[in-house]
């Protein structure tokens, strides 16, 4: 049997789940279930994000900001190098190739995507702003 039921948790180690009696059919008392915890993503966190690449993106350095013209690009570098990747073949020539992963919500749960945005921002504070300590610190304790 393989169901997919919400829960909350409530503190204090109880959880509540506001599930459909239906949902239950053919469970009994007794019944051992293996559990996957996987928290749902939070919009004002990814939101938060793009907030902090346009904050990047804005203030690049003129050599840098050449190179990473658009946010997609500015994406991608973050991506490569943090190593959010993933080998591609091309099914034409057989060649392999690194690609950028998704980070999209069905392909991160808020745990992973909590570890790729604090990554993300010491790669951009280490890598872009490295001799600009200003904008390291704006960087730092407003994102």
């Amino acid at each position: 049997m393989k169901k997919q039921i919400t829960i909350r948790y409530e503190g204090n180690r109880q959880f509540s789940a506001p599930y459909a009696e239906d949902d239950l059919t053919g469970v009994k008392v007794g019944d051992e279930f293996g559990l996957k915890l996987k928290k749902d993503r939070e919009l004002w966190r990814h939101r938060k994000f793009f907030a902090m690449l346009n904050t990047i993106l804005t203030n690049l350095p003129e050599p840098i900001a050449e190179l990473l013209p658009t946010l997609d690009n500015l994406l991608d570098d973050i991506k490569f190098g943090i190593g959010h990747t993933r080998p591609y073949i091309n099914p034409r020539t057989g060649e392999v190739l690194v690609v950028p992963k998704s980070i999209s919500f069905s392909a991160m749960s808020e745990i992973e995507f909590t570890e790729f945005y604090n990554r993300s921002l010491d790669f951009a504070i280490q890598n872009y702003f490295a001799g600009d300590e200003q904008m390291q610190a704006h960087l730092a304790l407003s994102f």
